[in-house]
């Protein structure tokens, strides 16, 4: 697996150190022990292969410049993550998270053993089971609210082929007012509501894959991202929450900072819905009217100040 990663400049540079250093044949020797035929003991390895890293950084020129056009993208990514969560919960008193991990197929090219271009055919089936997703999603607002928020991403998997790591971010009124009216309809008609987060699983299964595919649950897997990560009711003034959401959705923006996979073909792997520049706010028609009406007394170069305001 490992002929099939690129690494982050700083990594692979200290994965090439490493390997060719006494530092790996350490392992399992305490600190003070004498580390095989070398006539130093543990610690004194440790400082060397510290040296050693230091001395490689200083003679490859191009590391900064290199780890700046390899985390250039990551970093825009992330960036474009704080804004839009900014955005978002001024545009609402509270947010509803609910995270999906999406597989397009139950048998995806394995990263181990695949060739790339059944890893590359495997990516684009994924993307286009993402697209036609998102644009049904649009068409959907009996399950996905009129205007959902969302954060996805692209990621390779060591147990198959390529994931789709999705974020929805609903504004909580509006997701109450739609449970709401669902459950009502299915109150009339006598029909049993499957949860939520269970709906839009399987409208990606049905609807996205044709039936092919399958999803997980953050907030029922825990495995899957880990104990910290948020779930539900996120409100705007609960700035620990919000921290952590925003801390765990930028991991998913920067993670192609760290590991990629060699030949991973060009295209996007982490996006939020595009930010619409805001409109300017206009002066109400009251006030127009009593810049009109002052405006006469005020002379020239106050005119042009009102002109110019």
């Amino acid at each position: 697996m490992a002929s099939r990663l690129q690494y982050a400049p700083h990594i692979g540079l200290l994965l090439d150190v490493f390997l060719a250093h006494h530092m790996s044949a350490c392992q399992g020797h305490k600190r003070n022990e004498p580390v095989g035929d070398t006539g130093l003991i543990k610690a004194e390895i440790d400082n060397d292969f510290v040296a050693r890293f230091r001395q490689s950084m200083l003679e490859r020129k191009l590391l900064r410049r290199e780890r700046h056009n390899w985390n250039l993208g990551s970093r825009e990514n992330a960036g474009t993550l704080t804004a839009y969560l900014h955005d978002l919960f001024v545009k609402h008193d509270s947010v509803t998270v609910l995270h999906l991990r999406l597989f397009h197929t139950r048998e995806r090219a394995s990263l181990l053993s695949a060739s790339a271009q059944d890893q590359h055919l495997d990516l684009l089936a994924l993307r286009t089971c993402r697209a036609k997703f998102f644009d049904r999603m649009r068409r959907k607002p009996a399950l996905f609210t009129d205007e959902p928020g969302y954060a996805w991403a692209i990621l390779p998997s060591l147990t198959g082929g390529y994931d789709l790591h999705l974020t929805l971010l609903f504004d909580t009124a509006a997701l109450q007012k739609m449970l709401d009216d669902r459950r009502v309809e299915a109150e009339h008609t006598g029909a049993v509501l499957e949860d939520h987060a269970d709906q839009v699983g399987e409208y990606w299964v049905k609807g996205a894959t044709g039936g092919r595919g399958s999803y997980l649950r953050g907030d029922r897997n825990p495995w899957l991202y880990g104990p910290d990560w948020v779930h539900g009711k996120v409100r705007a003034d609960d700035r620990v929450r919000l921290g952590k959401l925003t801390e765990m959705l930028s991991y998913l923006a920067m993670r192609r900072a760290l590991v990629r996979l060699k030949n991973e073909p060009a295209g996007v792997y982490f996006r939020t819905p595009d930010r619409k520049a805001r409109p300017l706010r206009r002066p109400s028609k009251t006030v127009q009217k009593e810049r009109q009406s002052r405006a006469p007394a005020l002379g020239l170069h106050s005119k042009i100040g009102i002109q110019n305001t």
